[in-house]
């Protein structure tokens, strides 16, 4: 979705209806969920600007602040 979105294929919207339908879906597995997601936006991340990095970051807060949460808590144990 993250590629979608910065080629123009999807919109903002729909991304974030996107990362919705994905918690709606696999949110009963708790804290996990919202850490895959992060991951997956870190690892998308890493080639782009840090403005659509950052874009994306923001449209995963508005949809929960909890995903970007999950992800710096799990780097946070991971880098010590």
């Amino acid at each position: 979705m993250c590629y979608d979105l910065l080629a123009g294929r999807i919109s903002e919207d729909d991304f974030k209806i996107g990362i919705a339908d994905i918690i709606n879906e696999y949110g009963h597995l708790g804290y996990i969920c919202y850490q895959a997601i992060g991951l997956a936006i870190a690892k998308w991340s890493g080639g782009i600007s840090e403005e659509n990095k950052e874009l994306v970051w923001k449209l995963a807060d508005e949809v929960d602040p909890k995903i970007r949460k999950a992800f710096e808590h799990w780097v946070g144990r991971m880098v010590k």
